[in-house]
């Protein structure tokens, strides 16, 4: 993990009305800002990290154990998630459940039963208290109660909603997948896709509870209907984030590893193996040294960007290397010019002695 940016942006996840499905106009890209509405969660310590609290035994059993329930269990491992999230969680998935109740089975055009399905998870999270913050880091970050200043009591965004929908949509067999694009700004963006029989599908902003449409042209990683396992992969990256951030490095790397088995086609998975490899002492070796080459490579054939390049340049570096070093990393500053980071690199493969990135 490389500087996740802890940024909030203008976005609401939840939105009162339905999307417009007029087909007089063409519908808005998945991760377009001009999808987003109220309510939106200012900054501040109401939205900050929740803490973690000192395992205790259960006392409640979670009803519904399914993709959100997995979620949590994956999470508490690094952060005891308390049984008022598990519960939560459940009425959630009862009130949501019980809105849909009356009309599933009767509605027999898809379009109006992903529609309405989509609309009814969005405005059960309305109900609920739910706003939008950006990063919303956890499913149990989402789940904690809080006191918000616009009156709030949760958080969420883009994929931590996607676990709530979910959970509801494999509640009922829905035909319901969460999707990963990166959007301009180079953040990671999640929406959900409804499949029908027939081959079509429906996709679904819950940034903004509207309808919306996949980008042209995006590399082969992107816009794929992600397996429920990749989607519980993505959960393992995103703990090995965590324990990377708090200095657990061999936890860090045990889920990266697992992660990007369940999900080979995450860059940001390959590429946080690579780099927590390249970075940190105690992985030395030619075996940890193959590993970070292997996990940098395929980084850079899903996503060739500055970022990937740079970690290669400190994996060739880590092995000695530091004429591939400088290649790589001369690529990755025609990318990004100014990034102090990459040249504070570059001038240390070049001194003398040369030095790698471990450390950093």
């Amino acid at each position: 993990m490389k500087g996740r940016a802890v940024i909030f942006l203008a976005l609401a996840c939840l939105r009162a009305g339905a999307a417009d499905l007029s087909l007089s106009a063409p519908l808005p890209v998945c991760g377009d800002e001009r999808l987003y509405a109220q309510p939106i969660a200012s900054p501040g310590p109401a939205v900050g990290p929740r803490p973690c609290p000192e395992p205790v035994a259960r006392s409640y059993s979670p009803r519904y154990r399914g993709l959100g329930y997995e979620v949590l269990m994956i999470e508490s491992a690094a952060c005891f998630v308390p049984d008022d999230s598990f519960r939560l969680l459940d009425s959630l998935i009862d009130q949501a459940r019980g809105s849909l109740a009356s009309g599933l089975s009767t509605d027999a055009d898809w379009q109006k039963q992903a529609t309405r399905t989509f609309t009814t998870l969005g405005a059960t999270l309305l109900a609920n208290g739910f706003e939008l913050y950006v990063p919303t880091d956890t499913l149990g970050d989402a789940l904690v109660s809080r006191a918000l200043p616009e009156g709030g009591q949760h958080i969420a965004d883009c994929d931590t909603s996607a676990f709530l929908y979910l959970s509801v949509a494999e509640s009922l067999s829905l035909p319901m997948h969460m999707v990963e694009i990166r959007l301009p700004s180079g953040e990671s963006h999640n929406y959900l896709r409804w499949t029908s029989a027939n081959g079509r599908s429906m996709d679904w902003d819950t940034n903004g509870r509207a309808q919306c449409r996949t980008p042209e042209t995006l590399p082969a990683w992107q816009g794929r209907t992600l397996s429920r396992d990749e989607v519980l992969g993505y959960a393992t990256l995103l703990r090995g984030e965590f324990w990377q951030k708090k200095g657990a490095f061999e936890k860090a790397l045990a889920d990266y590893r697992s992660g990007t088995r369940r999900y080979p086609q995450s860059p940001k998975g390959q590429n946080n193996l690579a780099w927590l490899i390249a970075s940190t002492a105690a992985f030395k070796g030619a075996a940890f040294q193959a590993e970070a080459l292997a996990a940098a490579q395929r980084a850079m054939a899903l996503q060739p960007d500055a970022n990937t390049l740079d970690t290669l340049a400190c994996v060739r570096a880590r092995s000695g290397d530091f004429a591939g070093a400088v290649a790589a990393e001369k690529q990755a500053l025609t990318l990004k010019p100014q990034d102090k980071g990459f040249t504070a690199r570059m001038a240390g493969f070049r001194q003398i002695p040369a030095r790698d990135c471990v450390g950093i």
